[in-house]
């Protein structure tokens, strides 16, 4: 796979994501029975917002030399770490077993940057 077919497909992804949380958090937390209160609602969308402008400069990726190797360090580490974090969420009864497919996801997406920086180097 290229590394501009990576970034789209992680920018559809992105922001398919990210307008879902900026507009109606609940309707995506609901689906790992994490009800949302007031403030919680507030933080979902600001993570929306900024999954949103991640999406939008993985998009701008018109040729490999537009993604640095540092980049796709620093997105593959960042994706391994939410693939932890939620992880444990799953372990600790926070979310539902559901959340591990998002585990996955965020693996996947993780192995793909660090995919793409060997492509870089």
């Amino acid at each position: 796979m290229k590394v501009t077919t990576f970034t789209r497909i992680k920018a559809l992804l992105s922001g398919a994501l990210g307008a879902l949380l900026a507009l109606q958090p609940n309707w995506f937390f609901v689906w790992f029975a994490m009800p949302l209160d007031a403030a919680g609602e507030v933080v979902a969308r600001l993570l929306g917002l900024l999954v949103l402008g991640i999406s939008f400069s993985l998009w701008r990726v018109s040729s490999p030399t537009d993604l640095s190797a540092k980049d796709c360090r620093i997105y593959a580490l960042t994706d391994a770490i939410a693939a932890g974090v939620l992880s444990m969420a799953v372990q600790q009864g926070v979310m539902n077993t559901l959340g591990l497919v998002v585990v996955a996801i965020y693996l996947s997406s993780s192995l793909g940057f660090i995919y793409s920086r060997k492509q870089l180097i």
